[in-house]
Parts: C-alpha cells; structure tokens; sequence
C-alpha cells in the first residue's frame, strides 16, 4: 500500500507524460488505520537522458516509516517490461508415462533434460506451447498436477519492482541460478506464478530453444 502511495505521489509531481522507471522502499514501522501520513522528497540527480532521481521518505507525526526510498523519473511514458506466458509446469508421478502420453497423442518434443535449482526438469514443446515437468508425484492431489504459470519477461527486476509498486507482496527475492533469474508470486485464488528472465544464447540445444522468444 505505501509503495503504490510512493508512486503516485511521484507521478503526481513528476510533468504530464513522465513514466516511473524504478522505485523502491523499505518499510521501518508499521502504519495503523486512520494516521495522517506525509510523503515528502527531493530531488537528488538528473541524468544526461533527462531522468531525475528522487529520495523519498514517509512520516506520520515525527517518525519516519519508510525510508530509505528513492524513484527514477523519465520524462517520457515508460514501456512495461515485455512479457509472455511462457509454460505450465506440471509434476509426474511416472515421468516416462507422462512424456509418452504428450507425445502420442500431441506431438510433444523433448527439448532439453535439465537440472534447475537441484530439480530434475524435463522441457517439452506442443506446437507453439511448453510444459516443464517434474520429475516427482503431485505434492498436493487436491490441487491436482499444475504447479505453476511460468510468465518469462525480459525485465525481471523492473516487472518485480512495478509490481511492488502497485502492491503485489512477494514472499521472497529474486533467485539466480548461473544465467537463470526467477521469483515466485501468488495471483488470484491462489495460482503460483513464476517470474523468470533467461537469455537463451547462453544456452545451447534444445534449451536455447525453450528460452528463445
């Protein structure tokens, strides 16, 4: 809530027209229901493109509840990191079972045999679709063998930090994995999301494949 109050307050000063580049914020106290809250900044650089970075701070009464906090300005719109549902990842209780059933029936093509984050993942393509599988049985059999949304971007940071912004909670950092950047986040009725950027020149065969755009 008070990082989207940190950015409209920006937005609000900044000229007509301006975009939020970054924003960010670290939360010192909590703010209870009813306090009269003051958002206050100035002006700390400006940059040869035009951007101006702000330092910001929030008070209510004479303490200081977020800070530090700091927002890049740019003076023209700026574009939302580019962004792509990317795959479903599914568990497999019988991996073989699974990868025969998607290749009989829809012309599933194993394009890569990996280990992420200490996981077996076995990267499947179905036309223009990916599935990543598992290889381990349905944690949870209420929730049936969906596990997560895999949304690739070409900005992770940036998206995490709008997202933020707009008061999206996300319970962790963002991991790296050698070139991999992922972090994980909850949308509506509980869906697991995974936020994921990868460069898919650093990565050869079929898994440059499954990363490309």
């Amino acid at each position: 809530m008070l990082g989207a109050l940190l950015a409209q307050q920006v937005l609000d000063w900044a000229p007509p027209g301006a975009g939020l580049a970054r924003l960010h914020f670290r939360n010192r106290a909590p703010v209870l229901s009813g306090s009269t809250v003051v958002c206050s900044g100035v002006v700390a650089a400006v940059a040869p493109d035009r951007s101006v970075t702000v330092d910001l701070e929030i008070r209510v009464d004479d303490e200081v509840v977020v800070a530090p906090a700091g927002a890049v300005v740019r003076p023209e719109p700026v574009s939302p990191p580019r962004a792509r549902l990317h795959h479903t990842h599914l568990f497999a209780s019988d991996l073989e079972a699974s990868l025969d059933f998607y290749r009989r029936w829809f012309g599933a093509e194993v394009l890569g045999d990996e280990v992420f984050a200490g996981a077996r993942n076995v990267l499947v393509a179905i036309g223009d679709g990916r599935l990543n599988f598992y290889d381990q049985p349905p944690r949870d059999r209420g929730r049936n063998a969906v596990h997560h949304l895999g949304i690739q971007t070409d900005d992770l940071e940036a998206l995490v930090e709008r997202m933020r912004a707009g008061g999206v909670a996300f319970p962790k950092p963002i991991t790296r994995v050698d070139d991999l950047g992922y972090v994980m986040v909850e949308g509506p009725d509980g869906v697991l999301i995974e936020l994921f950027e990868a460069d898919a020149a650093d990565y050869t065969g079929g898994a440059g494949r499954w990363f490309a755009w």
